[in-house]
């Protein structure tokens, strides 16, 4: 992972490889999933993670790690519950429904943890289509926050970048005890195609935004990226990959994978 420190103002100077960290981490979580009613599940269970930051003398990290609480050899053991609600049609090309998520995670001052800490994520999703001839544009929103309690190890932050809430910037560029993002991405059918196997292509723009919170400060405020990108759904509307360029105020990045961001 890359780390830039604590904050809602850290800068990206120098070198990127200059804030590489590598992180090994070992995590085990045993879970218990009940299912409410239909598309609704509750996951329940404890956690076990122990990681080290084998930190490079003529890096960012070195010039921090002797301040960072969680660095080195770092333990610690919790529990997690997670409550999640899914009414989509399909979950890698959704084109209608709905998805909440909340999860919750705390974990007691032992082992290597010298405060009690608790955070709580959640994220929500939505999905509009309109039936026009051929293009069937889809509207998908989505925003979502991380709140905590107590002090996070550094490994533990509300991290916001890359894929996961913040394209056009790096993974996990900016971290804090808090967090908030948004996106909204306008997917349009183009037409199909037959290569191997039939299937369909299409264009898609997207803008994201997102800050974090340091007790109670965020100075900098919102961080945006831009961008757009093709996707191409193979047989099943639900196989589709994605081909992505969004841009922030730092880098333009590319990216692909399979199903959309959200």
């Amino acid at each position: 992972m890359k780390f830039y420190g604590i904050g809602n103002d850290t800068e990206e100077s120098g070198s990127s490889s200059r804030f590489d960290l590598p992180l090994t981490r070992f995590y085990l979580q045993l879970t218990l999933e009940y299912e409410l009613t239909e598309g609704l599940e509750l996951a329940v269970g404890p956690w076990i993670s122990e990681s080290r930051a084998n930190e490079d003398e003529s890096g960012f990290f070195a010039t921090i790690a002797d301040t960072l609480y969680g660095a080195g050899n770092f333990g610690q053991v919790g529990v997690s519950g997670r409550l999640e609600w899914d009414s989509r049609d399909l979950p890698r090309a959704a084109t209608r429904g709905l998805y909440f998520e909340v999860e919750a995670r705390a974990a007691p001052a032992v082992w290597d943890v010298e405060e009690a800490y608790a955070k709580v994520s959640a994220e929500a999703r939505s999905y509009l289509t309109w039936n026009l001839p051929r293009f069937r544009p889809t509207l998908a929103l989505r925003a979502g926050g991380v709140t905590s309690t107590g002090t996070l190890p550094f490994q533990e932050e509300a991290f916001v970048g890359g894929r996961s809430n913040l394209r056009g910037w790096g993974a996990e560029r900016f971290a804090g005890d808090a967090s908030a993002y948004g996106s909204a991405e306008l997917r349009a059918r183009l037409g199909n195609f037959k290569f191997i196997v039939p299937g369909d292509f299409g264009v898609f723009g997207l803008i994201d935004g997102a800050r974090v919170w340091v007790d109670g400060h965020s100075p900098g405020g919102w961080h945006m990226g831009y961008g757009g990108g093709l996707w191409f759904a193979f047989v099943d509307p639900n196989r589709v990959l994605t081909f992505t360029l969004a841009g922030g105020e730092e880098r333009t990045v590319f990216s692909f994978g399979l199903g959309f961001a959200y």
